[in-house]
């Protein structure tokens, strides 16, 4: 076997290990989105029950109550508005902390529980909510946890931030990978290219060919990661439930369009930027 048969199994070597990596990288990349969408989408159940008690006093009279409610009917803010009387804040109490009557009469005041649109749900525009409430006649005083609120959207802020890290490592892994495996082609064929060059080639010419295959690697790629993202999410949903509920089809359907948009694009723009910038070494640069 010459020399030039087992530099080139090498090239072929490199290309396929190299393809295997970066689809492990796009898979661990998939997941990563996944588990992103899954974040996003608890948050909006957590959101969604995200609101306010105010609680009312009927001694201002009808009118007043009247305001509040109308209020309430048209405000943006509002998801939904829950008016419970006195004595069915007594009972969800009984309910909640037993039966045993400590008193004679209905301690309780009526309330109305507020749920706010998602886009509300935040501790600086509940506590801005809760000053508008609280300037109405007829409302004794407005309970909000925005504690709760203000935890949550930390929670989340906080790993979105920690996938997109993930998410930007795993794509610098992957160029560095592609740009290794094109230097070492690049290398194997300097002589080529520098005939391409000395007969007048353009360096469009000359890296089209490795842009082409880099992105057909990257589609391979991408292609192997989406495959494996799929059986993952049939593995899950046959095993266990809240592994399902975390790999929704919808959520590896997002994944796997977007690993198939990126996976050759990434790899095509790397070998674009790898293959130029050895194209313009020079002649020393290139064969010492």
């Amino acid at each position: 076997m010459n020399y030039k048969t087992k530099f080139r199994r090498i090239i072929d070597s490199s290309r396929a290990i190299t393809v295997a990596s970066v689809a492990m990288v796009l898979l661990i990349l998939g997941i990563t989105l996944i588990l992103g969408l899954a974040t996003r989408r608890a948050a909006s159940v957590l959101r969604s029950d995200i609101g306010f008690i105010a609680v009312v006093d009927p001694a201002f009279g009808q009118p007043a109550l009247d305001s509040l409610n109308a209020y309430l009917g048209k405000a943006p803010f509002v998801e939904t508005a829950t008016k419970r009387t006195a004595d069915e804040v007594l009972a969800r109490w009984e309910a909640t902390m037993g039966t045993e009557e400590l008193l004679d009469i209905n301690p309780f005041l009526p309330e109305y529980e507020v749920i706010v649109n998602q886009q509300w749900a935040r501790a600086d525009s509940l506590e801005s909510i809760a000053a508008k409430i609280r300037s109405f006649t007829c409302v004794d005083h407005v309970q909000v946890n925005t504690d709760i609120a203000a935890g949550i959207n930390r929670t989340i802020s906080s790993a979105l931030l920690i996938l997109s890290i993930i998410g930007l490592t795993l794509v610098i892994v992957s160029v560095v990978l592609m740009t290794n495996t094109l230097k070492l082609q690049l290398h194997s064929h300097r002589f080529v290219i520098h005939t391409q060059q000395y007969v007048g080639a353009t360096i469009s010419y000359i890296v089209r060919p490795y842009i082409r295959r880099a992105a057909i690697s990257g589609l391979l790629s991408a292609i192997s990661a989406t495959a494996i993202l799929s059986a993952l999410g049939a593995y899950a949903a046959y095993v266990d439930p809240i592994a399902a509920s975390l790999f929704l089809w919808s959520d590896i359907l997002i994944s796997g369009t977007s690993l198939i948009l990126i996976g050759p694009a990434l790899c095509a723009l790397t070998a674009m930027i790898a293959a130029r910038k050895y194209v313009r070494r020079s002649y020393d640069e290139i064969f010492n």
